[in-house]
């Protein structure tokens, strides 16, 4: 996910893009979710 992959970058834990992907949960719900999981996958 290039947003997570810039938040990364930025200097984000994981656990701020974790809190981030449980928002996006809250707002968007099950869709939000499926699509913010790939926040985890880390691109080498």
């Amino acid at each position: 996910m290039i947003t997570a992959n810039r938040a990364r970058a930025a200097g984000a834990t994981e656990a701020e893009i974790k809190e981030a992907v449980e928002v996006a949960y809250l707002f968007g719900g099950t869709p939000a979710l499926v699509t913010a999981v790939n926040a985890f996958r880390a691109s080498a």
